[in-house]
């Protein structure tokens, strides 16, 4: 069974519809990546670190936050080591030029599914955070009351 992704729920809240990632330093929109798309790929350039394979460099249409990263690594069907490196908005691949097209077949097959795992796995987030911020705001409430009730015996005390 696949290890869930750990998400940071104490930090997440809602804003406007979204997820929002609350840091000491401020707030950030919280898994926002949209579809994604390969949009050209680079001349292949010979590998620095590993004779007779190419580099090729894929762009992509959005930058991927590390939630999607994570979904597409579990997902893509190739050895760790042969998995593309990803970064803000594209996607580094090396390998022998004989694999170019079998292994570009494989990352759009593990895109796709990370797309709809991406969109699952925000819809249960979004769920979740919605479900306890739900029950903050009902503490803050029994807090709130409970506070009340203390001052209203003292001005209820008959003395």
């Amino acid at each position: 069974m696949a290890r869930p992704i750990d998400h940071p729920f104490s930090q997440l809240s809602l804003k406007d519809g979204e997820l929002i990632l609350n840091r000491s330093s401020g707030t950030v929109p919280y898994m926002t990546t949209g579809d994604v798309k390969v949009l050209s790929v680079d001349e292949g350039e010979p590998s620095k670190s590993q004779r007779g394979y190419g580099e090729y460099r894929f762009t992509l249409n959005t930058a991927i936050d590390a939630i999607w990263r994570e979904i597409f690594l579990k997902r893509i069907a190739l050895a760790p080591d042969a998995a593309p490196e990803l970064s803000e908005g594209s996607m580094l691949l090396v390998c022998d030029p004989a694999n170019l097209e079998r292994y570009y077949g494989l990352i759009k097959i593990a895109i796709e599914h990370t797309a709809a795992e991406y969109k699952d796995e925000k819809a249960r987030v979004f769920e979740s955070v919605k479900q306890q911020m739900a029950e903050r705001e009902a503490a803050t409430q029994r807090k709130a009351e409970s506070d009340e009730n203390v001052r209203r015996a003292a001005r209820n005390l008959k003395l």
